[in-house]
């Protein structure tokens, strides 16, 4: 077989193989949090808020192709009506991590934290996992 046409069928065999060298460098995320607005720091409200409705993360294609777990810790404010505000990422193992958090929190829904008898606006830190052997079928 002629050398250039091993030089081809290599090149033609690799065309669209996926690299996954870009994907495991370490992209950690670490966010000074800033939050506006009258809210409740959680250890001051009688009543703690309530998900009530959970949208689970997805975890992110190029991550599961590379075969990385990851955490996130998100920052946000549940308002008085137990909706989720100011959705931010404190910390994440990687950048993508850190969308799917915010992205799946953004569809929570809880019911409201109370203070004195009245629903209030309090401020909540969630970690998320992902795990790649928790994933559903």
């Amino acid at each position: 077989m002629k050398p250039w046409i091993l030089v081809a069928l290599l090149a033609a065999a690799l065309t669209g193989c996926e690299s996954t060298e870009g994907l495991v460098a370490d992209s950690p995320v670490t966010n000074q949090i800033q939050l506006t607005g009258t809210y409740y720091p959680l250890s001051e409200v009688d009543q703690a808020p309530v998900a009530v409705k959970q949208t689970p993360p997805s975890f992110p294609s190029k991550m599961r192709k590379a075969g990385i777990d990851g955490k996130a810790i998100v920052v946000l404010i549940v308002n008085e009506k137990g909706l989720p505000e100011q959705v931010q990422v404190e910390q994440a193992t990687h950048e993508l991590f850190a969308k799917a958090a915010i992205d799946a929190i953004r569809q929570w829904q809880f019911k409201p934290a109370t203070k004195g008898g009245q629903p209030v606006a309090v401020r909540l830190e969630i970690p998320m996992e992902f795990r790649r052997d928790n994933e559903l079928p």
